[in-house]
């Protein structure tokens, strides 16, 4: 918990204690012990178990019957003062620890598992033999004063445990309702056709109704069964269903080669789903957490406690902006580079030193400097959509080529991924123009040259370079491999065009003093010829014509 930036300075040690449904009796029995336990058999946590064993003689009752025993559970003053006595002994267990009176206790209590405000549950039966095919037989229907007797249950039940709580506030003992997170996350929500295990926005976990059956753990339970019900009247014995099914998990023991410790595992982990049934899923669990953390962070003198809980987490992208002069040149090569990097442990690596694509790559664990980007998920998919497409892609007008200017995407699980552009990307050109007897060759290299000017595809070039003479065999591609420049042209003009070729490179939105290398590019452009005249003969390095006629005016 210590890692959590929320917390103010200090050393927080938080540990999330469930019962899973087992009574006031268990918790104190059970979940006490100094030594560990762990790999041992531990019945506390099989509560609410949904198998029913074959035959006539277990517990029935109506619905109806059912309910009302319930009831009489839910109002007896026990409930109180059972709750009161395990809370004691968890404050009593825990300040004789190394925590000492720093310690505190923040007892939540349950939802209102039924949304109430709609009848679109009244036809449903959470019943799990009459789902996903109805069996035929009569079940009862989840109808809306049904969904709102169940919740009135939760607010008493609730009632009983703030009461328990609030007789030990003066040893650091908290009250926190959940309800209030519920809303919109309940079973029957209006729009939802029940039952439905895949429900988004639902907060709970339904009955697993296609579960295959599993033969292996019905077997170690009807053994169980057999030896509960062949001593007593099990409908006499068991005040309620939930009673008659503890015994029976009472009475599970290992046998044969499953006699070893930890032999309890594979049974569990096949009764899982059924175990989870109402309880909360992940999403449930981590507002819950923020809830407490909340609670937890006013009592320590942080914000009000009226104050409502933080939004939980979401995903931010900060844009570096299609701006500056530091960005990558092809984002193929960007690509490339984060499947590299996403592979290995190294959180910070830089790529194509010395070239228009050189980048840094950096991933780190917000909470946990230990993990790298080999452990970070999603690691090449946040990238790719984020860092280097959420930003800068798709914009043909303020980014017609692509360029990645990168960003810092924190993601909400708390990871943050990061792309850093090092190459800064002035306008530069490369000219070469060299005699070939009837003719100057001239070969050309540049980047980043305005594209107002120069062309989508170096049009505005061309036209400015054929204000020296007539060019032929002209050529232009771009160069993505390049490491430093970004397209090449080249060609042939009349001879003594030389510097012209400079000063029309310049005209066609070249960078200024220092990042242009070649011929001219020393007077004015006055020395060029001027466009649509092709016959003119060109100029000599000193400006006077080689051949031909001068111009008379």
């Amino acid at each position: 918990m210590n890692g959590d930036a929320r917390l103010p300075a200090g050393d927080h040690e938080f540990h999330n204690a469930v019962c899973s449904g087992s009574s006031t009796a268990d918790v104190q029995n059970y979940q006490f012990y100094d030594e560990d336990t762990s790999g041992k058999p531990n019945w506390q946590y099989g509560r609410r178990q949904q198998w029913r064993p074959p035959g006539s003689d277990t517990p029935k009752r109506t619905c109806d019957e059912q309910r009302t025993a319930t009831w009489d559970l839910l109002i007896s003053p026990d409930v109180t003062d059972n709750i009161d006595k395990t809370i004691k002994k968890i404050v009593e267990k825990a300040r004789s620890g190394p925590v000492g009176d720093n310690f505190r206790l923040y007892v939540t209590g349950f939802p209102q598992f039924f949304s109430a405000e709609t009848n679109e549950c009244d036809d449903v039966t959470f019943a799990r033999a009459a789902n996903p095919i109805d069996d035929g037989r009569p079940h009862t229907r989840m109808t809306q004063d049904l969904r709102k007797e169940y919740n009135a249950m939760s607010v008493q039940l609730n009632s009983a445990i703030e009461k328990a709580v609030l007789r030990n506030t003066d040893q650091g003992v908290k009250w926190i309702s959940i309800d209030g997170l519920m809303q919109g996350h309940r079973f029957c929500e209006p729009g939802v056709t029940e039952p439905d295990q895949h429900n988004p926005n639902l907060w709970l976990y339904h009955y697993p109704y296609n579960d295959p059956e599993n033969a292996a753990v019905d077997a170690v339970f009807e053994k169980a069964y057999n030896k509960v019900s062949t001593s007593v009247d099990v409908n006499v014995a068991f005040k309620t269903y939930n009673d008659f099914q503890n015994a029976v998990l009472d009475a599970i023991e290992p046998d044969g080669a499953n006699s070893t410790e930890g032999w309890n595992d594979w049974f569990w982990s096949g009764l899982a789903p059924r175990f989870k049934t109402f309880h909360p899923q992940i999403t449930l669990h981590e507002n819950i957490r923020d809830l407490i953390l909340e609670n937890y962070i006013s009592d320590l003198g942080g914000s009000k406690t009226t104050d409502p809980p933080p939004p939980p987490p979401q995903d931010t992208n900060k844009c570096h902006g299609v701006g500056g002069d530091y960005w990558v040149m092809s984002r193929d090569v960007a690509a490339d580079n984060v499947k590299a990097f996403c592979q290995q442990t190294v959180k910070k690596v830089t790529y194509n030193q010395g070239s228009v694509n050189e980048l840094e790559l950096s991933v780190r664990k917000l909470d946990d400097d230990s993990k790298s980007p080999a452990a970070a998920p999603d690691c090449v998919g946040r990238y790719q959509r984020a860092v280097l497409d959420g930003c800068d892609g798709n914009d043909p007008i303020n980014n017609p080529h692509n360029y990645k200017f990168g960003s810092v995407f924190t993601s909400a699980d708390g990871w943050e991924y990061t792309m850093t552009p090092l190459s800064k990307q002035v306008n530069e050109i490369n000219c070469d123009v060299s005699y070939k007897f009837f003719f100057d060759s001239f070969e050309i290299r540049g980047k980043n040259l305005p594209d107002a000017k120069f062309g989508a595809n170096g049009e505005g070039l061309k036209a400015q370079v054929s204000g020296c003479g007539s060019i032929t065999k002209w050529n232009f591609e771009w160069t993505p491999n390049d490491v430093k420049f970004q397209w090449y042209a080249s060609g042939q003009l009349p001879i003594g065009t030389k510097n012209c070729v400079g000063d029309a490179l310049m005209s066609a939105g070249g960078s200024g003093e220092g990042n242009y290398h070649g011929p001219g590019k020393r007077t004015s452009v006055a020395r060029r010829r001027p466009y649509g005249i092709e016959d003119w003969p060109g100029y000599g390095d000193d400006g006077k014509h080689v051949f031909g006629h001068a111009p008379t005016d």
